[in-house]
C-alpha cells in the first residue's frame, strides 16, 4: 500500500512523473496539480484509468518499473 506523505519539494517544469499504481495518482493530485509542461509514464492501464482527463501519459510496454524508466528517459531526450 502506498503512503501519502507530505511533501514541500517544487516541482519543476518539464519533469517526467512515473506512476506505479492508483495510490500513487491519488497522492500525487492531492498535494500537487498538472502543468501542462509535465510529463506522466504509467506502468499499465489500470493505474492509467485514474489520471485526471487533463493528463496525457504513455502507457508502458511492460508492466515493469525498468521499462516505464526507460520510456522516461528516452521522453528527456
Amino acid at each position: 500500500k502506498t503512503s501519502c506523505k507530505k511533501s514541500n519539494i517544487i516541482l519543476e517544469d518539464n519533469s517526467v512523473f512515473i506512476f506505479t499504481s492508483p495510490s500513487s495518482v491519488e497522492c500525487f493530485f492531492n498535494q500537487y496539480s498538472w502543468k501542462n509542461s509535465y510529463k506522466a509514464i504509467v506502468i499499465g492501464k489500470t493505474t492509467a484509468k485514474f489520471l485526471p482527463k487533463e493528463v496525457d501519459f504513455t502507457v508502458s510496454f511492460e508492466t515493469s518499473i525498468d521499462e516505464c524508466i526507460n520510456l522516461a528517459r528516452q521522453s528527456l531526450l
